[in-house]
């Protein structure tokens, strides 16, 4: 198990909706799989309101369920408006918006340089028996080979673990309305 830092754990603290509880849970996801060259889906032709097999209407519907986590951001949000949101957050905090790149997201990050960074999260193909939604799985990247059934348990996995060398995502995952998905197993806090 990776060794997160104390000003990690002090600025996930900060967050409305942190437990301890959730920590042990994002520090618990696995990938859903890794990815190799083959998957990538041999369709031919691709409509261009599509993204390979996938419909529309799945794309749209996936967006709607992703705006229920704190740090999605709808279209149209592109890399100027993540830049000036992020500008004085602490290293480590993002948002995921939708790309430009049909059925794509981005994660936008402050870095520990201080700088934002941009990094492509790229659909692929999960295969036919996979219990993936719409049997397409997500990583960060051309450089990482883990995949995720769903964009909020990509986001998880990079809470409890690097992204790169020693950096770590700084936010709250809600669970998934939707199998193969992130579900965060606590019990609520009584108000």
């Amino acid at each position: 198990m990776d060794k997160l830092s104390l000003d990690h754990i002090a600025a996930l603290e900060k967050l409305n909706g942190y437990s301890t509880e959730a920590m042990e849970s994002y520090m618990e996801v696995t990938p859903d799989g890794k990815f190799e060259e083959d998957m990538y889906l041999a369709l031919g032709e691709v409509a261009p309101d599509s993204y390979l097999a996938v419909e529309p209407t799945w794309l749209d519907a996936q967006v709607e369920l992703l705006k229920k986590q704190p740090w999605f951001k709808a279209s149209p949000f592109g890399r100027r408006e993540a830049e000036k949101e992020l500008k004085d957050k602490p290293k480590g905090a993002f948002l995921v918006r939708v790309s430009s790149q049909k059925g794509h997201y981005a994660v936008s990050v402050k870095r520990k340089s201080g700088e934002v960074d941009h990094m492509l999260v790229l659909p692929s193909w999960a295969g036919a028996e996979s219990n993936a939604p719409g049997q397409t799985q997500y990583r960060i990247g051309t450089y990482t080979t883990d995949l995720f059934n769903t964009i909020p348990k990509l986001v998880a996995f990079y809470i409890g673990h690097p992204f790169y060398d020693d950096e770590r995502l700084i936010g709250i995952v809600e669970s998934e309305d939707q199998d193969g998905g992130f579900y965060l197993d606590v019990e609520p806090i009584a108000q």
